[in-house]
């Protein structure tokens, strides 16, 4: 049987949205206030981890209009790093009031036959990636602006397929969800494992700091020390084990010994060698 194409209508995004650029910031703003997604806070997620967001003084700096609602969609406007050219987040049902930083662009939707949450899906599409980069002229755009993003050409589909389309999007990110706090945990109790076994004589309180300290090593690591391809050159290697050192000595309580730690850190930095891969590869992403 020949599959049916349905050819849904199509229309400039900037015909059914509005932009805005994030707000200005230095590290004087930092502080008790109003958290605030930076290009830092997008990896690989749909949305924002509200409780990993930084904080800033919103005295001067940030408005009404500046305050990111249910339904926005984030977009990395402007990085180093051109591969996160284009990124966005889904803003659903925010906890708190949270702003963006000039980094970003804030998209919210003015017509109301547009259902927010399926757009969060359709504009993280391969295409409209490679739709972005050709209205930015080249291979890799990077910067991304208010007028690209109005201008791209988009499809509606009728609100109950978009309604279905989300639902079924959004199963599939509660599956992945789940498996990834899976894998997490996983991480987290074999690095645990490797610092408190053989059993070592420790309090309750201390236990509880070495798992701290094996949380924290975990997020530094992959956040920024195991890029692609690191267990194939010395300085990357170097790094990796430095860091290593460095955060057991600070997390680690006294019941370690030198001639301990020093066996650990070893033994941190193997299971680390032999279990990641980098750029996000690892023997717990595969299993």
């Amino acid at each position: 049987m020949t599959a049916i194409k349905v050819k849904w209508p199509t229309i400039r995004l900037g015909e059914i949205a509005e932009f805005r650029n994030g707000v200005n910031y230095n590290k004087s703003n930092f502080g008790l206030g109003v958290k605030v997604v930076g290009v830092s806070d997008f990896r690989d997620y749909t949305k924002p981890k509200y409780a990993a967001l930084e904080q800033i003084n919103p005295e001067g700096i940030v408005t009404d209009r500046n305050i990111l609602r249910d339904g926005d969609i984030v977009f990395v406007r402007s990085n180093g790093n051109r591969e996160l050219i284009g990124r966005s987040l889904f803003i659903e049902r925010p906890p708190e009031e949270v702003t963006h930083s000039a980094f970003t662009i804030r998209l919210r939707f003015t017509a109301g036959n547009v259902l927010p949450k399926f757009f969060a899906y359709y504009l993280r599409k391969t295409a409209i990636r490679h739709a972005l980069t050709a209205y930015g002229g080249g291979t890799n755009i990077s910067n991304l602006n208010q007028d690209i993003l109005s201008s791209l050409v988009v499809s509606i589909p009728p609100e109950p397929t978009q309604r279905k389309i989300a639902a079924i999007l959004s199963t599939y990110d509660e599956l992945i969800e789940n498996n990834l706090r899976r894998i997490k945990i996983l991480e987290e109790l074999a690095l645990f494992d490797i610092l408190t076994k053989p059993q070592i004589d420790m309090s309750e309180t201390d236990r509880e700091k070495v798992k701290s300290t094996a949380r924290g090593l975990l997020s530094t690591l992959k956040e920024s020390k195991l890029v692609l391809d690191w267990r194939k050159r010395q300085q990357a290697r170097a790094e990796v084990r430095v860091t290593i050192e460095k955060l057991l000595d600070h997390g680690l309580p006294r019941a370690y010994t030198p001639e301990l730690f020093e066996q650990k850190t070893t033994a941190v930095f193997q299971h680390v060698y032999d279990s990641y891969y980098g750029a996000g590869r690892s023997v717990y992403a595969m299993a």
